[in-house]
């Protein structure tokens, strides 16, 4: 909080405030009063917390204000890289799609040159590749030779 015990919280307090309240009006109102929206808490952003939890109206509220959708965290992966990668619900996936729809960058490589798109193929089957590809999202990982027998996709 502020450090008088007596001053209102900032904008950046409330929130966070919101957020932990789940209260998409608060969250708006704190916006509105000047909060930051690319806030990082921890290393990690509060676009890149939300995406996770698969909040589409508070991300919704922070993309109408322009956040920043490629913020990344300490591992250097992005919203839409983690999401790819650990995404297992259907809120995830909700936010995944969304990330896309408001322009995410899909080719963002990481340490290891992995894109969004190979990040979601470490767990086979899950709908994260399939909405990934949908939106033509890159591959980051050159094959320098096919070996017979290998299906490439």
């Amino acid at each position: 909080m502020s450090d008088d015990a007596n001053t209102e919280p900032t904008p950046d307090e409330r929130l966070i405030a919101a957020v932990s309240a789940n209260s998409i009006a608060d969250f708006r109102a704190a916006l509105d009063a000047g909060a930051n929206p690319d806030l990082k808490i921890d290393n990690y952003s509060i676009f890149s917390r939300l995406a996770v939890n698969g909040d589409i109206e508070m991300l919704d509220a922070l993309i109408s204000k322009g956040v920043n959708l490629n913020p990344r965290d300490i591992n250097g992966l992005t919203p839409v890289m983690f999401l790819a990668w650990i995404g297992s619900t259907p809120q995830q996936y909700a936010a995944l799609q969304r990330l896309i729809d408001a322009g995410a960058d899909l080719a963002v490589r990481d340490s290891e040159n992995r894109t969004a798109l190979d990040l979601s193929k470490i767990v086979p089957a899950r709908p994260a590749t399939a909405i990934l590809k949908k939106a033509h999202a890159p591959t980051g990982l050159v094959i320098s030779h096919r070996h017979d027998g290998w299906k490439l996709e």
